[in-house]
């Protein structure tokens, strides 16, 4: 995985790595930037972000988090879909 700063027109197909917001826009961490979330962050002032580009084999967060997720739920727990990185789990039961 590579992860920095870069020029926000470089950015198109990076992971964000932090949100931004912006007046009538949020750009969320995790989000894969479109060519048009790059014109609009640029209009917007924004002049670098911090993204991760995965390289070959490398797995994104979510899947990441999805995978620890299935490993250690079971009878009695049960877990949210994967979000930014984690996954919530849940006790299905008191105690």
């Amino acid at each position: 995985m590579r992860f920095g700063r870069i020029p926000v027109p470089e950015a198109e197909g990076g992971l964000l790595a932090h949100s931004i917001r912006l007046p009538g826009a949020v750009f969320r961490k995790g989000r894969v930037l479109t060519r048009d979330d790059v014109s609009a962050l640029g209009e917007g002032g924004v002049q670098t972000v911090v993204v991760a580009r995965l390289d070959a084999g490398d797995v994104g967060e979510d899947a990441a988090a999805a995978r620890v997720a299935a490993a250690i739920t079971g009878p009695g727990v049960s877990a949210a879909a994967a979000f930014t990185g984690r996954v919530n789990l849940f006790a299905e039961a008191r105690g």
